[in-house]
């Protein structure tokens, strides 16, 4: 039992240190002054808005708007126009009460 508790923890830290170390692109999510969320972008969008949305905020539609990288680009998607804004390494924007950051590695 103890052997197999190692090998998991052990499993669990190369999966972190993995992810963080090739991770090109990322958007942080700040809830609060101390509450943060990072969550990696890639070709699948990263929702933002009501229902199950990566980042839920009060009074939005779910998928109100999106933050995706595509070919090299980290654009931000307003789906109510189709307004697509690209963004690079520290852009900031101010939905409701959340405040998304984009990390990207140089």
């Amino acid at each position: 039992m103890v052997g197999l508790g190692i090998l998991g923890a052990a499993l669990g830290l190369a999966i972190t240190v993995a992810e963080v170390l090739f991770r090109q692109v990322s958007l942080e999510i700040r809830w609060a002054p101390n509450e943060t969320t990072s969550v990696t972008l890639g070709t699948k969008p990263v929702y933002i808005g009501g229902g199950d949305d990566h980042a839920y905020v009060a009074g939005l539609p779910q998928h109100a708007a999106s933050v995706v990288l595509e070919q090299g680009k980290i654009q931000y998607i307003d789906s109510a126009t189709g307004k697509r804004t690209d963004l690079k390494d520290g852009s900031k924007i101010k939905i409701g009460k959340i405040d998304l950051v984009v990390r990207a590695k140089q």
